[in-house]
């Protein structure tokens, strides 16, 4: 399912953000959610807040669909909720394209002035 690809594509790319750049992936049973906040923090002298924080309860509720689809064997989907989910990816996704270009940006800037050093 497109809405599962998707989630589990944006959430790869901030764990390779935290484990890169912080130094660190959140861990226990809360570590997804933590993930989101870990995100929307802005780490002073290291990188700016990757998503904005009005980004996070919407993909938190993503990321519950995305827990739902790999846990929920035999389970027939309510598909009024799946369209409120497929609702919300639709107006999220290009938010957190937009986000990701900017932090991208901040990178690409990052490693010129490493480069000119």
């Amino acid at each position: 399912m497109a809405l599962h690809g998707w989630y589990t594509g944006i959430e790869t790319i901030f764990e390779r953000i935290a484990r890169e750049l912080d130094g660190s992936v959140p861990q226990g049973e809360r570590w997804h959610r933590d993930l989101l906040s870990q995100m929307r923090t802005d780490v002073p002298g290291l990188r700016p807040a990757v998503i904005t924080t009005d980004l996070v309860a919407p993909l938190a509720t993503l990321l519950g669909f995305r827990h739902f689809f790999r846990h929920a064997y035999a389970v027939t989907f309510d598909s009024e909720q799946l369209a409120r989910d497929l609702e919300r990816l639709l107006v999220v996704a290009p938010r957190v394209e937009a986000c990701l270009d900017e932090f991208f940006s901040f990178i690409r800037i990052a490693m010129l002035s490493l480069e000119t050093r």
